[in-house]
């Protein structure tokens, strides 16, 4: 098994300037002023801008620096333009989970794509907005919607490869019940445009984030459609009951890797907190070979029958219908970065450094006030020497 460990530290990007709130950006169709910045990657960022020619039409433009030490790494933008070309192309019953790419374009320094903007992301609904916790209910139909476009995805030729709850996001209103997928930027072909299915690489470097990786992706093999709902069904798993990902406290990756496969292999064992229908769920991804095409209507109404055994009220709105994201907790929008080779949640790294460096510390303090003690003369004034 070829399994690496994330680096001690993210590989350093060289500092880039920037855009300035008003600044001008033109592409050959149109020109856009930079009103604000909603959040940064490894490569770029993304901000708020107002087309001139229309100041009523805001859209999101994602930018991607040039770095001529890897071009081959600046990639992850042409991958998306490919996909949202993909999707306008794809019938409207199929693309109802996808925003749209309205332009691109480029500068001297920079690529860029311009599309819809959406509003919160499922995590940080479910962090800031929701306190951690989605009722059955709410989980149970962003289940249903994250897997129908999981499945509409696939039916243009793609894997994510990076499903998590960061890259899927609610529509503003009045689209607030709309879920939609975000961020191709690892996103690759698993057939050819004329449906043959592509050769798989023997090795495949580690891409995406560990927390949610599929066990194909600890191991370095190539990915497929079947990869894509594993990591789903652990993205499903945290928004029923956040201990349900067993290895959220880990740092080791074969360790992470190993908790993986109990979900599999001893479902029962690991109680988790789950409606009952959904180990069926679990049970089906499980028997799915390498290209194997799953059955993405089988599967949501295996969904739906979970609802049905709890016997919970479906009709009730969703978790976060007329709420506000709270002020004082409200997170910076982060932008989907590009992923870098081996490269794991920066923030969460950080604090687990800082955790174990913690930890540590308090150790050897400890192990010194030992050797204190021992070295301590007695003072007991019946003793001699």
């Amino acid at each position: 098994m070829a399994l690496q460990h994330p680096p001690a530290r993210k590989r350093k990007m060289p500092e880039r300037k920037k855009l300035d709130v008003g600044q001008l950006i033109a592409s050959a169709n149109n020109a856009y002023k930079v009103e604000s910045i909603l959040g940064s990657g490894g490569f770029g960022d993304v901000y708020k801008v107002v087309v001139i020619k229309d100041e009523t039409k805001k859209y999101a433009m994602k930018t991607e620096y040039f770095d001529p030490r890897k071009r081959k790494l600046l990639n992850r933008l042409k991958v998306e333009m490919g996909v949202f070309t993909e999707i306008q192309a794809a019938p409207a019953a199929r693309k109802q989970h996808f925003i749209q790419m309205v332009d691109k374009g480029q500068t001297e320094q920079f690529k860029f794509i311009v599309m819809e903007i959406v509003s919160h992301s499922l995590e940080d609904i479910r962090k800031y907005m929701l306190g951690g916790k989605l009722t059955w209910q709410t989980a149970i139909k962003v289940a249903s919607q994250t897997l129908m476009s999981i499945g509409d995805l696939h039916n243009i030729g793609y894997i994510h490869r990076d499903i998590k709850p960061h890259n899927f996001a609610i529509g503003r209103p009045p689209m607030h019940s709309q879920i939609y997928m975000l961020d191709f930027g690892i996103a690759r072909r698993y057939q050819e445009k004329d449906g043959k299915s592509r050769v798989p690489r023997e090795r495949v470097t580690f891409l995406g984030t560990v927390k949610f990786a599929s066990r194909h992706c600890h191991m370095e093999q190539e990915q497929s459609r079947m990869d894509d709902l594993e990591v789903w069904i652990y993205m499903i798993l945290e928004l029923y009951e956040q201990e349900n990902l067993i290895w959220r406290r880990q740092t080791d990756r074969l360790q992470i890797l190993q908790l993986k496969e109990r979900v599999f292999a001893n479902t029962d064992e690991l109680e988790l907190r789950m409606p009952t229908g959904f180990k069926k769920v679990i049970e089906y991804v499980k028997k799915l070979n390498f290209a194997d095409e799953p059955d993405y209507e089988a599967l949501n109404t295996m969904l739906w029958q979970c609802a049905k055994l709890e016997k919970l009220d479906m009709a009730v709105p969703l978790d976060w219908t007329d709420k506000l994201m709270p002020e004082k907790t409200k997170p910076k929008k982060k932008a989907p970065a590009a992923r870098l080779e081996n490269d794991d949640d920066s923030a969460d790294r950080r604090r687990r450094q800082r955790r174990e460096e913690k930890a540590k510390k308090e150790k050897e303090k400890e192990k010194d006030n030992k050797e204190k003690e021992q070295q301590t003369p007695s003072t007991d004034p019946k003793k001699k020497d």
